[in-house]
């Protein structure tokens, strides 16, 4: 009957479910050309894949989730970060300012021009080190290697043997 139908089809392609259980459609239909047949095996064969293949999916999107989620977290902590930069930033150039206006003054006195500049670079870098120097030495003196160390490795701090 498959056969004769086909014929009649021009060999377009037919698809058949069968639905019945037990089976109303001989599994020998699916042997003729173009005839394309699925049962209720088939289909729950095809349901479980799916399934899988929807589960794989899922898990793949969480994992993306969690790795935008991380990166959002570390970006939000660089923005914390900015905050503390712009201050740093900002008593730095006071610092340098101020150490300026106290040289030009020297200057406009008639002082030597490079005692004036060799004092204001300085008072300008031990300004900016003192704070680090202090903490560097309570920690040594408090035993706390590792805050030593991470102020070492922050302020770019290579050990040199003597």
């Amino acid at each position: 009957m498959v056969e004769t139908a086909m014929l009649a089809r021009k060999n377009r392609p037919l698809l058949m479910v069968d639905l019945a259980v037990p089976r109303d459609i001989e599994p020998e239909v699916s042997q003729v050309r173009n005839t394309y047949l699925y049962n209720m095996d088939d289909l729950q064969r095809m349901v479980v894949e799916n399934k899988q293949c929807r589960q794989q999916a899922a898990e793949e999107a969480n994992k993306l989730i969690v790795l935008q989620a991380d990166h959002l977290h570390q970006e939000l902590q660089a923005l914390h970060v900015n905050d503390a930069i712009k201050t740093f930033r900002g008593q730095v150039e006071r610092i340098c300012q101020l150490e300026l206006q106290k040289a030009k003054k020297r200057l406009a006195r008639g002082e030597d021009q490079d005692k004036v500049l060799a004092d204001c670079v300085r008072l300008i870098s031990n300004k900016i080190i003192h704070k680090p120097t202090v903490l560097m030495k309570q920690a040594a003196y408090d035993g706390h290697e590792s805050i030593l160390m991470l102020m070492k490795l922050l302020l770019g701090v290579e050990e040199t043997t003597y």
